[in-house]
C-alpha cells in the first residue's frame, strides 16, 4: 500500500511541475488560470495514479499468468500455492 502511496505522490509532483512550468514560460494566455482547478487537475492525476498502479499490484499475479498463457512461456508453479504432498495420507 505504501507503494502505491509513493508512486502516486511521484506522479503528482511530476504533474504539478510540469503544469507550473506550462503555466508559467509556454502557454501565457492561462496565466490567470484559477488555482482551485489547477488543485482539481492535480486531485484527479492522483487518484487516477493510485487507482491505476493499486489495481495493477492487485492484478499482477493475474495478469502474469494469462500473459504467460497468451505468449506460450512455460508456466511457473507458484510454490506457496501448489499444494505438495511428501508424506502418507492421513485416512
Amino acid at each position: 500500500m505504501e507503494t502505491v502511496l509513493y508512486l502516486s505522490l511521484c506522479i503528482l509532483v511530476l504533474f504539478g511541475i510540469t503544469k507550473w512550468v506550462e503555466l508559467k514560460f509556454i502557454d501565457k494566455t492561462q496565466a490567470k488560470r484559477p488555482f482551485k482547478l489547477v488543485i482539481r487537475d492535480a486531485f484527479f492525476v492522483f487518484m487516477s495514479a493510485g487507482i491505476s498502479i493499486g489495481g495493477y499490484f492487485f492484478l499482477f499475479p493475474y495478469l502474469s499468468d494469462f500473459f504467460q498463457m497468451v505468449t506460450n512461456k512455460p508456466a511457473i508453479l507458484h510454490s506457496a500455492s501448489t499444494p505438495i504432498f511428501t508424506d502418507n495420507p492421513g485416512f
